[in-house]
């Protein structure tokens, strides 16, 4: 069995990126399994590119675990939704569209379809985390369980 996560994007300094290395570091260190994350190759930047690979080469076997880091509506999502393995949601909150009015169209769209796209993780997940009590909430309104 291995375990992987796919990440939006992976920066320095993002939050998320952050979180899923150290995820990962669990998973290798305390529990020695096989684990790698995986983003959109034009998303990872160049000080990352020995952390983290291009989502497309995943090939996972039905035992193997697949954790989605969703914050934003990327080609990720459909990728995760099709996959036959064992999936788990883990829910950073989707940013308000509005803070990006004005400033960056592509990123509004994206943003809105991630907060519609939520309802399609109903029964597709064997768990969904939240990262706060507040994103709990949203997830449990939406009927998505056990989170």
């Amino acid at each position: 069995m291995k375990i992987h996560q796919l990440v939006s994007g992976f920066r320095p300094g993002d939050a998320i990126s952050h979180n899923a290395l150290s995820i990962q570091n669990c998973f290798k260190k305390t529990w020695d399994v096989d684990s790698n994350i995986y983003s959109e190759s034009q998303h990872i930047d160049e000080t990352f590119k020995n952390c983290c690979m291009d989502y497309q080469i995943i090939n996972p076997d039905p035992e193997d675990i697949i954790f989605l880091h969703y914050s934003i509506d990327t080609p990720i999502t459909d990728y995760f939704l099709k996959l036959n393995c064992r999936k788990i949601l883990i829910y950073h909150n989707v940013t308000p569209a509005k803070y990006f009015l004005g400033v960056a169209f592509e990123k509004v769209v994206q943003l809105m379809k991630g907060r519609e796209r939520l309802k399609d993780f109903k029964g597709q997940c064997e768990l969904y985390l939240a990262v706060s009590q507040f994103n709990a909430n949203e997830l449990n309104q939406l009927g998505l369980s056990p989170i």
